[in-house]
């Protein structure tokens, strides 16, 4: 049990037992999405990450693909990948994302400062780069293009795992309206939730069932 402060990316944890993220499978597989060639650093999210691999774990008894809306080089589906060993499963992994940064016609005029920012500093061109780390995952599908337009392009039937976090409000509410109507009970959703102000919301996982949408 920690009794001093742990820092992770955006809170920090006192007196709880954190052994689950020294586990050796999830370190492996959290080294190997780091290794994506990002331009993050090393950000303490092993908590985040541990958590999008438990809904993943649960994603696999479902029906449905698993989607992530916002991808860069793919640090978390790769771990997931990684984790869950995605190869020896019977499902799809789409990956949605300009792989260049947000596109400014659905940039809030709240947002731009920082968001365009955001562009010139962690967003180049890595579309060749994020095929390539995912080479190894045959079913694993870079999607190139804005969302939610590309979304329609590929044949997504249900959605058993669903991770978006694409930074601005105008993709993730489109996205999250876009894959209401083929949710399945029980199924994971991880969101990172922007609001208009340009600050983040904590990860939630959300039961998008719930009439309220609220989160649990």
């Amino acid at each position: 049990m920690t009794r001093q402060a742990e820092e992770h990316f955006c809170f920090s944890v006192w007196d709880q037992h954190t052994n689950f993220l020294k586990d050796r499978k999830f370190q492996d597989a959290y080294e190997f999405g780091l290794n994506s060639g990002h331009r993050y650093g090393r950000m303490p999210q092993e908590w985040q990450f541990y958590i999008a691999c438990c809904l993943a774990s649960h994603a696999l008894h479902l029906d449905g693909d698993f989607v992530e809306c916002g991808v860069n080089t793919g640090r978390m589906s790769l771990t997931i990948c990684k984790y869950i060993n995605f190869n020896s499963i019977d499902k799809s992994f789409y990956l949605f994302d300009t792989y260049c940064g947000m596109p400014e016609y659905q940039i809030l005029e709240s947002e731009r400062e920082y968001a365009l920012d955001y562009n010139k500093q962690w967003y180049p061109d890595v579309y060749e780069l994020t095929k390539t780390n995912f080479s190894p995952f045959t079913r694993a599908i870079p999607v190139r293009g804005i969302v939610p337009d590309t979304l329609a392009s590929v044949p997504i039937e249900a959605v058993c795992y669903l991770h978006l976090d694409m930074n601005i409000v105008a993709s993730e509410l489109l996205s999250c309206a876009s894959f209401g109507i083929s949710f399945r009970e029980g199924q994971s959703c991880y969101l990172t939730i922007t609001i208009s102000n340009g600050t983040f919301c904590r990860n939630k996982r959300w039961t998008p069932l719930r009439k309220s949408k609220e989160p649990r």
